[in-house]
């Protein structure tokens, strides 16, 4: 059980990992669009950027409909407060079942 919990709060990690990314990958075309003077260039960066926006708002989307919606909500300083106030309520009851034997 351990290990399943321990998997779950690693797949949740990914999944916020691969939103930064597609985040960080839209403000580099954004700012690539900005810069450029080539109009073919400069809409080729904007159509990149939308491509990662899409991905960025499409993979929360995602995450909120089959995650734990509390991991998708809070930053990364939060993160781990929320981790532990999720295996405090999935596993609480150990700590009680240990007090009883």
């Amino acid at each position: 059980m351990m290990r399943w919990l321990e998997e779950y709060e690693m797949k949740h990690m990914e999944f916020r990992r691969c939103i930064k990314s597609f985040d960080k990958m839209y403000s580099a075309w954004e700012s690539i669009a900005a810069e450029c003077d080539n109009p073919g260039y400069r809409s080729f960066a904007k159509r990149q950027a939308n491509v990662y926006l899409r991905l960025r708002d499409e993979t929360k989307t995602r995450f909120a409909a089959v995650g734990y919606s509390r991991f998708v909500e809070c930053d990364d300083l939060e993160f781990v407060s929320e981790v532990y106030r999720f295996r405090e309520k999935e596993i609480g009851w150990l700590k009680t079942m240990a007090k009883c034997t």
